[in-house]
C-alpha cells in the first residue's frame, strides 16, 4: 500500500493527528499517516501529479492518491482525474475538499457523472470512506442542467 498526498501542511497535519495512536504515557504508538514511513509520501507541489498517473516512469505499486481542491484548478483537475481513469485505474483518486463544496457544483456533477474520483470534506469523511471499502454515493451531486452561471464559476477556479 502507497498512498501519495498532494497537499500542504495543514491538511497533512489533520490526517496524521486524526490517526495519531497515544498511550496513557503520551508516547506515539502509530500513525498510519507519517511522512517517515515508506507508505506515505506527501508532495507539496501538484506540479509532479504525472508521476502518480504514470506507473511505468512514476511511483509504483500506488494505491491511493488523495489531492488537495485548493491547490489545483477546476480545468486542469478534470484533465488530471480523466487520465487517472484510464493511463492507471486501479489507483483510488480521492479529491480533499478544503473549500464548501458549494462553490464547485460543476466540477462535483462532472466528477460523479464519469465517477473519477471520491470526494471528502474532512478526516471522518476520509476514514468512512476507508472504512466503506471506497464506496461513495455522489449521484445527489450530478446537475441536469449546467447554467451559464455555475460554468463561469468553473472556469475562474
Amino acid at each position: 500500500m502507497k498512498i501519495l498526498l498532494y497537499s500542504d501542511e495543514s491538511v497533512y497535519q489533520k490526517l496524521h493527528n486524526y490517526y495519531l495512536e497515544i498511550d496513557e504515557d503520551g508516547n506515539i504508538i502509530s500513525n498510519e499517516f507519517d511522512r517517515n514511513s515508506s507508505d506515505l509520501f506527501h508532495i507539496n507541489n501538484i506540479d509532479y501529479i504525472n508521476y502518480a498517473i504514470n506507473p511505468l516512469d512514476g511511483f509504483r505499486n500506488v494505491t491511493d492518491v488523495i489531492i488537495q481542491k485548493s491547490m489545483i484548478k477546476n480545468k486542469r483537475l478534470m484533465r488530471v482525474l480523466m487520465k487517472f481513469k484510464y493511463i492507471n485505474p486501479k489507483v483510488h483518486v480521492i479529491l480533499f475538499m478544503d473549500d464548501d463544496p458549494i462553490y464547485y457544483e460543476v466540477l462535483l456533477s462532472r466528477i460523479a457523472r464519469f465517477q473519477l474520483c471520491n470526494v471528502v470534506t474532512n478526516e471522518k469523511e476520509f476514514d468512512e470512506l476507508l472504512v466503506n471499502d471506497y464506496q461513495q454515493d455522489l449521484s445527489h451531486h450530478i446537475l441536469k442542467k449546467e447554467k451559464r452561471s455555475l460554468l463561469r464559476e468553473f472556469e475562474r477556479y
